[in-house]
């Protein structure tokens, strides 16, 4: 049995273990509108989600309206975990994730200085299992391939697939994350990039 340490109810001082063989999905960075709310991406009693953000109001909204359209979008209420953390030192139990999501977080300006960002990776390599999928988002940022490039270096993450809009898998793939991915800056870049937990990346 693996652990993960989550619960609806957890606090950012509290932790859980809860033994479970469920695949768990995190998303790291929710804002108000996470996966849950925007994607197509279902969660059930297999299929768990956890959500986090360091603030508490954000984390508030995010579980308000994801409870709310949770049955109209195939998802299991009960399946859905909201919690109030920081991105760099996360409550959860190491190799405990299959899946890590982060949408406009690592190309946030507001995020500085890079060594933080490179904080958040750390974390998500650290909760991920071997082989773990990390998912990373760029549609509201200046982040374009260099710069995830740059974030990347010293990382245990390797390169799966680099999707953009010109690409005929970006439709289906991004619409698991987000309906409508459009940038608010016509020159900033736009990808979806997956990479693999396993071998050193940035290269």
């Amino acid at each position: 049995m693996e652990t993960i340490q989550s619960t609806p109810e957890i606090g950012e001082d509290e932790t859980v273990e809860k033994e479970t063989k469920r695949r768990v999905f995190v998303e790291i960075g929710t804002h108000v509108l996470p996966v849950t709310w925007q994607g197509a991406k279902k969660f059930n009693k297999d299929n768990i989600y956890i959500g986090i953000d360091i603030s508490g109001e954000r984390v508030r909204r995010a579980k308000e309206k994801s409870l709310m359209i949770a049955e109209g979008v195939g998802s299991d209420k009960d399946s859905l975990n909201f919690i109030n953390a920081s991105a760099d030192k996360l409550p959860l139990a190491d190799s405990s994730a299959d899946e890590v999501f982060l949408g406009n977080v690592l190309g946030d300006p507001g995020i500085k200085p890079i060594d933080k960002k490179k904080a958040f990776l750390k974390e998500a390599e650290r909760i991920l299992k071997e082989g773990g999928r990390l998912i990373i988002k760029e549609n509201n940022t200046p982040l374009d391939y260099e710069g995830l490039r740059k974030v990347l270096e010293g990382t245990m993450f390797s390169p799966e697939k680099f999707l953009t809009p010109k690409d005929a898998e970006w439709d289906k793939e991004i619409a698991k994350y987000e309906r409508i991915a459009v940038g608010t800056e016509e020159h900033w870049p736009i990808f979806l990039a997956y990479l693999i937990k396993g071998q050193e990346g940035g290269k």
